[in-house]
């Protein structure tokens, strides 16, 4: 993470579920993942059908980068949650809350209106993570799950206290937490 709580590397990025990551981080990283997965499929499929694999296989082939792109979805969520100073445990919620009304139509054996009722709170809970990971800006200050500080390939982190520098310097001017070091790097 370099020292700051936004995802510095697109492997961090797509992979890792440690800091945070911005509204833009978040939607480039859905559509790298998308343009991937994509590519995969039809690759796959092609060179499984090429070499005439079963289709069992093929399907094999269709769960592992189903799998891959379910856990880059969900590692980009949590990490947009924790942009917004919220744990992602909260993603879990809408998915839940769906299952929860499946499970109550078939043990009720709820139809039409009932079943309607109960999709109403779920609808609510995707639409509540929808605003949340979507419109909303993330928070501005350093939160719980890592700084606000921006990522950019002209800085680097200062080792003492974490501030921002740019790449070529050598000492940190803004840091009160080693002047002793400061001024030895001056003289």
């Amino acid at each position: 993470m370099g020292g700051y709580g936004r995802t510095d590397s697109l492997i961090s990025l797509l992979f890792s579920f440690a800091g945070r990551a911005t509204r833009a981080q978040y939607l480039l990283g859905h559509a790298l993942a998308g343009v991937g997965a994509a590519a995969s499929v039809l690759l796959a499929a092609g060179i499984l059908y090429g070499v005439g694999a079963s289709p069992a296989v093929l399907g094999v082939a269709m769960v592992v980068i189903g799998a891959c792109g379910s856990w880059i979805s969900v590692a980009l969520g949590v990490k947009r949650l924790h942009d917004r100073g919220r744990p992602g445990s909260l993603l879990a919620l809408p998915p839940g809350a769906a299952l929860l009304v499946l499970l109550a139509q078939a043990s009720l054996r709820l139809s039409g209106a009932g079943v309607l009722v109960l999709l109403v709170p779920a609808g609510g809970l995707f639409l509540w993570l929808a605003v949340e990971m979507l419109l909303l800006p993330g928070n501005r200050d350093d939160n719980r799950y890592g700084s606000n500080a921006p990522v950019s390939a002209s800085t680097k982190p200062c080792p003492e206290c974490g501030e921002a520098l740019p790449t070529h310097a050598s000492w940190c001017p803004a840091a009160a937490c080693h002047t002793a070091s400061v001024d030895q790097a001056r003289s």
